[in-house]
């Protein structure tokens, strides 16, 4: 979730995050590409429409160094198989899908498209605030400690943590809701039809 970086990504991830995530990771930037966590292939599988069939996600950054305070919106719809941009004239907006990660927080994950910087699939931490308000964080490999980073990360790898398995992203996602950091995203989630929040 960053300029024009698709969702996902290192400093952003479900809008620029989602649509970002992965240029996160790149998404984001989740993939301002230092120390963001990916991977060269989707690490979580079965995912379900748990957001509805419909989607419509207001992204809006948080912290100092943020320039648009009013976000952007984008909508997605599920194919069976994760949610898909409903419009592709969007850019750099990314596939992605959400999995259940215990008590109030998901991972998400997403996925590159002939648009993004970088060919890996990125994740991050969503948590939910309260009813259609939800929360969004990198899954970083800082959240842990140098040993341990150096066991789960792939050393040919420079500029991102690469990992290879659904163990190992759980282990890292776990560190950063430890972690408790400033989410870089706010997202404003409701059905296709359902009005915007005040």
């Amino acid at each position: 979730m960053n300029g024009d970086h698709p969702m996902i990504a290192c400093n952003s991830i479900v809008s620029r995050a989602l649509k970002r995530i992965l240029n996160a990771a790149a998404i984001l930037s989740m993939l301002a590409l230092g120390g963001c966590v990916d991977s060269a292939e989707p690490l979580l599988n079965n995912a379900e429409p748990i957001l509805g069939q419909k989607l419509r996600v207001h992204v809006i950054p948080v912290g100092k160094e943020q320039t648009d305070p009013n976000g952007e919106i984008f909508a997605y719809a599920w194919n069976g198989a994760r949610y898909e941009p409903a419009s592709r004239s969007k850019g750099t907006q990314q596939p992605f899908t959400l999995h259940y990660f215990g008590a109030q927080d998901y991972i998400a994950q997403g996925f590159p498209t002939s648009d993004t910087v970088v060919d890996t699939v990125t994740y991050a931490l969503v948590r939910r605030a309260t009813e259609g308000v939800y929360v969004m964080s990198p899954i970083e490999e800082k959240d842990l400690n140098e040993e341990t980073r150096a066991k789960l990360c792939d050393p040919g790898i420079i500029y991102t943590c690469r990992i290879s398995s659904a163990e190992t992203l759980a282990q890292m996602a776990r560190a950063t809701a430890r972690a408790q950091r400033e989410p870089l995203h706010v997202l404003l989630l409701r059905g296709e039809d359902e009005p915007a929040p005040n």
